[in-house]
This record gives structure tokens, sequence and C-alpha cells, in this order.
């Protein structure tokens, strides 16, 4: 697991409108002012942020994003961004052709974040169960420090309620 640094480049996807469709929206909120890396909002359209995200030559990217990976409601999933295309994880906004071009485009180590959600309808609020998984995750990666810890701690599907 590599060990995250001042190459490290999180792009936050998602439409803070659509209920849990803002999870990315909000970790980026949390995290933006508390920890060393990039932050770099992708909105609903991360495609068109490839050359920002590219110029700051990134060692690590991790996207974040609601997506449905066939967990239970708030439920969190941290996988290399080679895992998405044959685990039948359906990437929500997030296409895994996006996370593939990202690690040709910057020869970086991507991850995907995801969060699993529960209701993504237009106006609807975030549920508590995405609110409180991201507000947890974002803590998690905070308190970690850059070390390393944040990537291994996270690998694989934490269940809602469990602290990451």
């Amino acid at each position: 697991v590599p060990l995250m640094g001042e190459g490290t480049v999180i792009v936050t996807v998602g439409n803070e409108f659509r209920g849990d469709d803002g999870a990315g929206v909000m970790f980026g909120a949390l995290v933006r002012d508390a920890v060393p890396y990039t932050v770099i909002d992708g909105g609903d359209a991360p495609e068109n942020a490839t050359s920002r995200i590219a110029a700051y030559r990134p060692d690590i990217v991790i996207v974040v994003d609601a997506m449905d990976f066939g967990g239970s409601p708030g439920d969190v999933m941290l996988a290399p961004c080679g895992e998405l295309a044959g685990g039948g994880i359906s990437t929500h906004g997030t296409p895994a052709l996006f996370t593939e071009y990202l690690a040709r485009a910057t020869s970086a180590s991507v991850y995907i974040l995801g969060f699993q959600p529960v209701r993504t309808g237009f106006c609807e609020p975030m549920s508590p169960e995405v609110a409180g998984s991201v507000a947890r995750t974002a803590e998690a990666l905070v308190k970690s420090r850059g070390s390393g810890d944040f990537l291994r701690a996270m690998r694989g599907i934490a269940r809602e309620g469990e602290a990451p």
C-alpha cells in the first residue's frame, strides 16, 4: 500500500442536489482544509477535470463517489481502479473507464472510495446512513495524516456504523 503524501489528489464526484449522490461533495468539504492533499471537485462530470488532475503529477488519486457495489446503505468501499472492471460494481456516476484513463494518463495508483447510496433522486436529502459514513471516513483520513494507514484500513468494504 503506497504512502499518501503531497502527491495525493482526491477527486470528489457527485451532485449535492441528488441525495446520497452528494457523498463525494460532502467528503471533499470535510477534508479540503484538513489534509495536505489536493482536493478537486469533479462534480457530476469528473472527466472534465482530467487535465487539472494530471497537472499535479499525482502519485495517488482517490476518486470519491456514491456507487452501487451491492452493499447495505451507508457501507464504504475502497478498491484500486483495476478491481472495478471485473468486480460487478456499478460506479454510479464514476465510470470505470474514467478511473482507468486517470491511471494511464497520470501513472498514479488510482483508488475509488465509494459510499453505498440509499437514495439519489433530485432534491432528496442525503440519507443518515451515508452522511454518517462520509463523516466517519473523512475523520479517518484526517487522523491518518498520510501514513498509508488510511488506504490499508479502508481496503475492502466497511459496514455502515463501523469505524473505518
